[in-house]
C-alpha cells in the first residue's frame, strides 16, 4: 500500500503586486487519538518546513510602554549561519532582528541589537527603561511547567517575491504580526526587521499565481494562533501572556512597513518607517475539510489524485464560491535512487499542472465534472530506483484579488515489499481491449538454419493423401541465449487435386 503522507495547510495573501504573503499553518490533532505527537500537532515533513518546536524558557516576552503593547520574541543572542540544521529549523524571529517603536504612532522603531561597545548599553531598554521591560526581566517564567506545557507551536510565514528589488524604494521592511487579547491589548508575535543584509532564498520550482512568477523568498516562524487558543497544551502560555484571556476564534493581523531611513544616536539604530498594507488572516485554516485523496489504481498501473471536500463534494464547493477562480494542480514526480556508492540520491524528473478558470455559474461545475480523479502515470527515468514521491499542490485562487487556498498531498511508492516499481519505468505492454488487435511477443531463442528448422511433408504427386503422409519435424535443444528481433514465417500452399 502507498502510503499517502497527508496534507499541507497554507493560505496566500497579496500584500502588493509584488509580494505574496504565504502563510503555512500547523496542523493540530488529537494525541490521545493519533499518538503521533506528545504536544498536540502534525508537522509533516514532506513541505520542507518542519514546524519549530520552541522551548518557552527560551522567549522572552517585553512590555513598550510607548505603545502599550507587548512583543514576544526568541532570546538567541545571535543567528547562526553555520550549521546548516540550526538554520534549517531557525526562526528569524529573534532578539536581534526585532525592532520595537518608540511613539504611539508606531512609525519610528529602534532596534534591538544596539551598536556593540559604543556606550556600554546592556540592552535596547536602556534607551528608557521606564518605558520598556528592563533586560534581565524578559525571559519567560516556566519554573513548575510540564514537559509537554513548555513548548510553543509555530506556523511559518514566508514574503515570495517576483524580482531581486523587494525594497523598492526603501530600507528595509518590518514585518509585524499581533494579535487582541480579549481587553484589545496588543500581544505582538513578530516584529521583524528585514533588510539588504538579509538572506533571501530563491524558489527551488518558481511560483506562479495570478498570471505573476515569484522567483525569491523570505520567511520567518510566528507562534501559531490556533495553537494557542485550542490547544490544551497551551492554557498556561495564554496567561504569560495575557490576564485577560483570548476571545474565540482571534484573528491574526499583519502590518507591512517601509523603512524609508535610518540614523544612529546614543548607540541605538532608529528607524522611520510607513505602513504599506494590513491584512487580516483567520487564526487557523478555514478550509480544514478540503483535502487531497491520493493512492494507487486497483484496476491498472497508474494513480488516483482527488480533491476530497469532508462532507460535500468538490464541485459543491466550488459553486459555494462566489466570483471567479483558477484551479491549478501543479504535480510532481521526484526519484530516489541508489548511485553508485550505494547512497540514496533524489532528483525530480517530472512536473505538470493540470489548470482552468471558472466562475460560480460554469457549467463544469454543474456537470460535476470537478469530482472526477485526476489520473496520472508516472514514468520513471533513473535505474536503481528505491522509491517514488508523488506530490500535488491545489491551488484555488481568487481572479480578483490573488487570495489563494493552498492544499498540497504527497504519496510515497515503492518502498514496502508489495510496491513493485519496475513497473513504472518507460516501457509497458500495450493495453488491448479489442478484438484483432495483436499482443507484442517477445522471442528469446531461434535458430537461424532454415534447412533444419523446417517441418517436412513428405510423398509429392498430383494428389497427396494426407492421411498416408510421413511429417519429419526436427527438434534440437538450444543452450545458449540469442537475443534477436528478427522472426521470419514462410509458407508454402499446396492445393490438393479434386
Amino acid at each position: 500500500m502507498a502510503k499517502n503522507n497527508g496534507n499541507r495547510v497554507s493560505s496566500y495573501y497579496q500584500l502588493t503586486s509584488d509580494i505574496l504573503l504565504e502563510v503555512i499553518h500547523v496542523k493540530l490533532n488529537s494525541p490521545s487519538t493519533t499518538g503521533d505527537s506528545s504536544l498536540g500537532y502534525d508537522a509533516p515533513e514532506f513541505t520542507g518546513y518542519l514546524h519549530d518546536v520552541v522551548s518557552r524558557g527560551n522567549l522572552g516576552l517585553m512590555y513598550d510602554d510607548y505603545n502599550k503593547s507587548k512583543y514576544l520574541f526568541e532570546l538567541n543572542k545571535e543567528k547562526d549561519e553555520s550549521d546548516k540544521i540550526t538554520n534549517y529549523y531557525k526562526t528569524n524571529n529573534f532578539y536581534v532582528n526585532n525592532i520595537f517603536p518608540i511613539n504611539n504612532a508606531e512609525s519610528v522603531y529602534v532596534n534591538a541589537d544596539i551598536i556593540p561597545n559604543s556606550t556600554g548599553h546592556e540592552g535596547y531598554n536602556d534607551l528608557n527603561p521606564k518605558k520598556m521591560t528592563p533586560t534581565n526581566k524578559l525571559k519567560l517564567d516556566v519554573s513548575g511547567l510540564k514537559d509537554d506545557e513548555a513548548e510553543v507551536i509555530y506556523d511559518i510565514y514566508k514574503l515570495h517575491f517576483t524580482g531581486n528589488n523587494y525594497f523598492g524604494s526603501g530600507n528595509g521592511m518590518v514585518l509585524n504580526t499581533f494579535i487582541y487579547d480579549s481587553k484589545q491589548n496588543k500581544i505582538n508575535l513578530s516584529s521583524v526587521i528585514f533588510t539588504p543584509l538579509d538572506t533571501v532564498n530563491f524558489e527551488t520550482t518558481p511560483l506562479l499565481v495570478g498570471e505573476k512568477l515569484y522567483t525569491t523568498y523570505y520567511q520567518f516562524r510566528v507562534p501559531s494562533t490556533e495553537w494557542i487558543l485550542d490547544s490544551e497544551y497551551s492554557y498556561k502560555f495564554e496567561n504569560l501572556l495575557t490576564e485577560y484571556g483570548f476571545q474565540e476564534k482571534t484573528p491574526v493581523n499583519f502590518a507591512l512597513k517601509e523603512i524609508h531611513s535610518s540614523y544612529n544616536r546614543g548607540g541605538f539604530t532608529f528607524y522611520n518607517t510607513e505602513e504599506i498594507t494590513k491584512i487580516t488572516i483567520p487564526y487557523k485554516d478555514g478550509y480544514e475539510d478540503i483535502s487531497l485523496d491520493m493512492k494507487e489504481a486497483d484496476d491498472g498501473e497508474y494513480f488516483k489524485i482527488r480533491v476530497d471536500a469532508g462532507s460535500e463534494s468538490f464541485s459543491d464547493f466550488l459553486r459555494e464560491l462566489e466570483g471567479s477562480h483558477s484551479i491549478v494542480h501543479d504535480i510532481s514526480l521526484t526519484e530516489y535512487y541508489i548511485d553508485n556508492d550505494n547512497k540514496v540520491q533524489k532528483k525530480q524528473t517530472h512536473r505538470q499542472y493540470y489548470a482552468v478558470n471558472i466562475d460560480d455559474t460554469d457549467e463544469n461545475i454543474e456537470d460535476n465534472l470537478f469530482d472526477d480523479p485526476i489520473l496520472y502515470r508516472p514514468i520513471l527515468q533513473t535505474k536503481n530506483i528505491y522509491y517514488f514521491v508523488i506530490s500535488d499542490t491545489l491551488r484555488i485562487i481568487n481572479n480578483s484579488d490573488n487570495t489563494t487556498i493552498v492544499k498540497t498531498g504527497r504519496l510515497q511508492y515503492g518502498n514496502k515489499i508489495d510496491e513493485n516499481v519496475n513497473k513504472y519505468g518507460k516501457k509497458m505492454l500495450p493495453i488491448v481491449d479489442m478484438p484483432g488487435q495483436i499482443i507484442q511477443a517477445n522471442v528469446y531463442n531461434k535458430r537461424t538454419d532454415k534447412d533444419l528448422d523446417s517441418v517436412i511433408i513428405g510423398g509429392g504427386g498430383s494428389k497427396i493423401d494426407l492421411n498416408n503422409q510421413k511429417i519429419e519435424n526436427h527438434q534440437y535443444n538450444i543452450t545458449s541465449f540469442i537475443e534477436t528481433s528478427n522472426v521470419s514465417i514462410s509458407v508454402n500452399t499446396v492445393v490438393p487435386d479434386e
